[in-house]
C-alpha cells in the first residue's frame, strides 16, 4: 500500500492509525488559482471537504487519487 499512496504515508500501530502528507508543492498551481498557499491549512481544509462519511483506508486511497487528478482537485478546491 506504500507506493500506491505515495505521497501520503499510512501508518498503523496498536489499533491507532493516520495518514501524513509530504507534498512538497504537488497541486500548488491548484491552490494558487484558488489564493491558497497550499500549506498544512489548505490541505487540512481539502482533506475535511473531501473526508465526507469515507473509513479511513478508502479515505486515504480515494484522496489520493483526488489530489492526483489535477482536475479533480480543482472541482474540491472550488467548493472551498
Amino acid at each position: 500500500m506504500k507506493e500506491t499512496i505515495a505521497p501520503f504515508r499510512w501508518r498503523s500501530e496498536r489499533g491507532a492509525y493516520s495518514l501524513s502528507l509530504d507534498a512538497g508543492v504537488l497541486n500548488q498551481n491548484s491552490f494558487t488559482k484558488y489564493k491558497m498557499l497550499g500549506n498544512g491549512y489548505d490541505w487540512e481544509k481539502a482533506v475535511a471537504a473531501f473526508a465526507g462519511t469515507h473509513l479511513l483506508k478508502e479515505f486515504a486511497l480515494a484522496f489520493h487519487r483526488c489530489a492526483m487528478d489535477a482536475d479533480a482537485f480543482e472541482e474540491l478546491l472550488r467548493g472551498l
